[in-house]
């Protein structure tokens, strides 16, 4: 990055501070098929173990797009919407994702627990930003009304071998729901890759975003 790309970050930072709630909120990020929904429920098994003070039923994994009963209604829809609109994309995840923070994560953020999200806006940045082409700083900017309260102490990122991961997403999406961004092809994941990865230098002063696990198959 140049000296300038730096500043920009460095300034872009600072518009973003994580949340202020008494409780702990991690975000796990990937493309399609790389393992997040386990990777999210064997962290809410060890952290229930690891702090047996923190009520279990305050422990909970959600996801994005859903989390909430309107944002699980739109998740079908958001699901396919590669054919919109990329402004019509990220307003649709905003929409979804503004319910969800506030009826499914702040009231146990509220409460001293902790949450695990499937995906959160850095999917977003990803998706729509980078292999979309709206940008990732754009996106950043357009999504803040909805998530400048809600940035997560934690991203947990997995990187995984693409035409692996593309493959298995190809069987889910046969047998299961349909996801037309898991099926979009190897150059536009490589560039939803690239999109966390740019996240991961905007964001680096605020949150902890270092973690990645990369996984062979």
């Amino acid at each position: 990055m140049t000296a300038l790309g730096e500043r920009r970050a460095e300034l872009l930072s600072l518009e973003f501070s994580v949340h202020s709630f008494p409780g702990y909120y991690i975000a796990v990020e990937g493309t399609g098929a790389t393992g997040k929904e386990t990777i999210s429920l064997t962290l809410q098994d060890r952290i229930r173990h690891m702090f047996p003070e923190v009520p279990s039923d305050l422990v909970v994994v959600t996801r994005e797009p859903g989390g909430s009963p309107k944002a699980e209604r739109m998740r079908a829809a958001l699901k396919v919407s590669k054919y919109w609109p990329v402004k019509a994309q990220i307003d649709g995840f905003n929409q979804a994702r503004d319910d969800s923070l506030n009826v499914a994560v702040a009231p146990v953020l509220e409460q001293g627990g902790v949450v695990i999200s499937d995906r959160n806006f850095a999917a977003t940045c990803a998706y729509q930003g980078a292999a979309g082409g709206y940008g990732v700083e754009q996106v950043l900017a357009r999504s803040k009304p909805v998530i400048g309260r809600f940035i997560p102490n934690c991203f947990v990122c997995i990187e995984r071998d693409l035409t692996v991961a593309l493959e298995q997403a190809r069987q889910r999406d046969l047998t299961g729901e349909h996801d037309s961004f898991d099926q979009a092809g190897l150059r536009f994941n490589l560039a939803v890759q690239g999109g966390y990865r740019r996240l991961r230098e905007l964001l680096r002063c605020v949150t902890g975003f270092g973690l990645t696990i990369k996984t062979g198959n």
